[in-house]
């Protein structure tokens, strides 16, 4: 997906996906969401756990 550096407008939804291999199966997974790739501004995150 090309969507990785797409603006998103306020109250707008963008569809993305990224894979990455996990160490374990117990540890939960933190998202974190930055304002832009030039800042650590984290507007929004959540921990996913692991089934």
């Amino acid at each position: 997906m090309n969507t990785q550096t797409q603006q998103i407008k306020t109250g707008a939804t963008a569809e993305n996906a990224v894979s990455y291999e996990l160490t374990d199966d117990e540890t939960p997974v933190t998202l974190s969401f930055e304002k832009n790739m030039m800042s650590n501004e984290v507007i929004a995150q959540e921990a996913f756990n692991i089934k």
